[in-house]
């Protein structure tokens, strides 16, 4: 009987020691009331590359069971998961003393729509927003496929500008692009536009109709312009079509 009332009682030291008050204060509810959520930036160029990134802060004495969160971007990729979806949590060690802490880099896509983070804990949910300015170009490339034919077939040639920024991004999406073929009035076709708008990763593609009607031969030229951030045109090299007999 003594025995087990020594042992009782041992038992009962050790849970009252190990006892913080911490240990019963972070429910799920409590951890999401004390999360903090801090962003790199708030607003960043819709450029396909330029970042933001958002800091969750957990106290020191969170359950890791209880910090686990749900991550989901209206309109970006983040860097971890390489989609618009990221499930995470804090590591297990930390060098802070008196929290715990998740990094995460969310990269923008070119469309100029505020990207909205949510951010789930169990049943819990929170927003947060980025908003997205203008990119605009600092450079323009011209390619033609094929860059030769012969002249005596009706073919479809494909013009394709791809424009760049000054941090190696892409301008933001629905940028004009126009297209400009050889003033010479003997070549054979024509463009299916004039002018086409850039997609997602900053190109503007177009058609070039050679009809094949006469006996053309030689070189039609080709050459894309398009405006920087001040409005000033920026133009491509121009490039070559060889036609043969």
């Amino acid at each position: 009987m003594k025995n087990t009332f020594l042992f009782s009682l041992l038992v009962l030291l050790v849970l009252t020691g190990c006892y913080r008050e911490t240990d019963y204060d972070y429910t799920a509810k409590a951890i999401f009331g004390e999360l903090d959520v801090t962003l790199s930036a708030d607003s960043i160029l819709a450029d396909g590359k330029s970042a933001s990134i958002v800091t969750y802060r957990f106290p020191i004495d969170a359950d890791t069971n209880l910090t686990k969160l749900s991550l989901k971007c209206s309109n970006c990729t983040f860097e971890k998961s390489g989609s618009d979806v990221l499930h995470t949590n804090v590591s297990m060690l930390t060098d802070s003393l008196d929290a715990c802490y998740i990094s995460v880099t969310m990269i923008s896509t070119s469309s100029v729509k505020d990207n909205v983070l949510t951010t789930e804990l169990s049943v819990y949910e929170r927003t947060d927003t980025v908003f997205y300015k203008q990119a605009y170009p600092t450079g323009i490339d011209l390619t033609v496929s094929p860059f030769y034919l012969k002249n005596d077939t009706v073919a479809e040639i494909t013009l394709t500008a791809e424009m760049e920024t000054a941090n190696g991004g892409v301008p933001s999406k629905y940028h004009a692009v126009m297209f400009e073929v050889s003033a010479n009035t003997s070549v054979p076709g024509f463009l299916q536009a004039v002018e086409r708008s850039s997609n997602a990763e900053g190109k503007a593609i177009n058609t070039f109709v050679f009809t094949g009607v006469n006996s053309y031969a030689g070189e039609i030229d080709f050459i894309a312009r398009t405006l920087d951030q001040a409005g000033d045109t920026i133009e491509s090299k121009q490039v070559k079509l060889v036609v043969i007999n």
